[in-house]
């Protein structure tokens, strides 16, 4: 393992908990996936939403079951 992928891996396993909203944006600036909390209610905090339509997204709430790819 390389030490970026040892850095991205620390990341996740000490950053990034059950509670956590997360957007992996690719090289070009496009939104590519979100990830919700494990026991996402439907609640979606406004500053999510906000980065969300700047990504470009007019309904977050529908993505709650689907992936972007």
């Amino acid at each position: 393992m390389t030490s970026f992928e040892e850095n991205v891996s620390d990341i996740y396993e000490k950053e990034i908990t059950d509670t956590d909203f997360g957007f992996i944006i690719d090289s070009s600036g496009e939104l590519k996936t979100v990830f919700f909390p494990e026991d996402y209610s439907g609640y979606m905090p406004a500053k999510i939403k906000e980065v969300l339509h700047l990504m470009g997204v007019d309904d977050p709430e529908s993505l709650a079951s689907v992936t972007l790819h």
